[in-house]
């Protein structure tokens, strides 16, 4: 399993939907069967309602996490543009050459 760190935003909202859908539907198991009266039952809803608190928390704050990164990320090259215009068309330059050079020779394989 990856790192929180290392997803990316695309990663964290797919990752974060799944989960709550798989939770809504377990959590509607467990009250299913919670209701049916058995304390050890209540006790194990309890605990799960527990662990899908936690769980939510770790995807809200792995999304909170992945944005702040690319915020950071988007300010320095903002930053960086501003700073260096010449050098960032260069580079960009540069990134479209190799890019169309790479494609290119796909193309041709």
């Amino acid at each position: 399993m990856r790192n929180v760190k290392e997803m990316g935003p695309m990663d964290v909202d797919s990752l974060s939907s799944d989960m709550n859908g798989v939770m809504d539907e377990a959590k509607d198991r467990v009250k299913d069967v919670a209701e049916m009266g058995s304390e050890k039952l209540k006790a194990a809803r309890t605990k799960f309602d527990d662990a899908f608190k936690s769980a939510q928390t770790h995807a809200v704050e792995a999304k909170r996490v992945t944005l702040a990164r690319a915020k950071s990320g988007a300010e320095t090259a903002h930053a960086y543009v501003r700073q260096e215009p010449w050098k960032a068309v260069g580079l960009a330059a540069g990134v479209g050459i190799l890019a169309g050079l790479l494609l290119a020779r796909r193309s041709e394989a």
